[in-house]
């Protein structure tokens, strides 16, 4: 790609450019190279001084989600220090009523006209996978894990109300890109994102998760409030990200606060599902 200047341009004039003309550097953070030079502020100008043209290499250094460790969590979200709350029980959903009747294209669409059918849907749907899969403990995989999460996050985002969810949604932010397994949106704002593993070492991902917050953040600032990337977040910095590390049958609630600069883990919930559970048990286990 050729990038034409009517004079050497700045630096900062530079740097704009390349994201306007590659559309995933809006998102992402790179680096300018020519041979083995590393271009910044200070080298551009001697480098580009008496220069008609050049060949600069753009590289992004973005990486995958999966690839940040437990410990860059806090140094990815600019947090000072985890903080677990020392109310430490196990995690509730707001208080509601079976009876409460729901949006009327519910019953239209899936027969539901109440919390409690909601409810009922989502027992018999985990009773369901655990009569007719291996023990929860047995899966090997983590699309068998996520066939556990998945019915839950569509329960619980119906009984929140204009609440939606995305399966794999791709998203790219300045140092970290990929898919995420699930994330719950409201009006366009990823207000809950949740990583389900395999096996139940659920905290040696909080990385990426960590990472997957920021990079969801970013692209909502980025796309909806027409910011460019590293502009300050300004008021939306008031507004909390939620994350879940999640095996199906263990889930570990986090949020993160960037106004306060703060990473908190806030409980842990435990569902003992298992073959031949029964569907109500499974729901007042999952949605309690």
């Amino acid at each position: 790609v050729e990038l034409q200047f009517n004079h050497t341009p700045t630096w900062e004039a530079l740097c704009e450019a390349v994201e306007d003309t590659f559309f995933d550097m809006r998102a992402e953070d790179f680096i300018l190279k020519t041979g083995k030079l590393r271009l910044d502020a200070e080298t551009w100008p001697g480098f580009a001084s008496g220069r008609k043209s050049m060949i600069v290499a753009v590289i992004s250094i973005a990486k995958p989600f999966s690839s940040f460790p437990h410990e860059a969590a806090f140094k990815l979200l600019g947090t000072i220090l985890e903080y677990v709350e020392e109310d430490d029980n196990e995690f509730q959903l707001a208080v509601y009523d079976n009876s409460t009747p729901l949006p009327p294209e519910l019953d239209e669409c899936v027969g539901m006209k109440t919390y409690g059918d909601v409810m009922s849907f989502v027992g018999k749907e985990l009773a369901l996978r655990c009569l007719r899969s291996r023990h929860p403990a047995d899966h090997v995989k983590e699309a068998s894990r996520r066939e556990l999460i998945s019915p839950i996050l569509f329960g619980a985002a119906t009984l929140s109300g204009d609440v939606t969810v995305e399966a794999e949604l791709a998203v790219k932010g300045t140092v970290a890109r990929g898919s995420i397994d699930y994330v719950l949106l409201f009006k366009y704002f990823n207000i809950v994102v949740v990583e389900g593993k395999l096996y139940e070492m659920l905290e040696q991902h909080l990385g990426q998760l960590a990472a997957e917050i920021r990079a969801a953040r970013e692209q909502y600032t980025r796309i909806f409030l027409g910011k460019r990337k590293h502009e300050d977040e300004g008021e939306f910095s008031k507004v909390p990200s939620f994350g879940i590390l999640a095996t199906g049958t263990v889930y570990i609630f986090y949020k993160y606060m960037p106004d306060s600069k703060r990473f908190i883990k806030c409980s842990t919930m435990t569902l003992p599902l298992k073959h031949g559970i029964k569907a109500e048990e499974a729901a007042k286990e999952a949605l309690p």
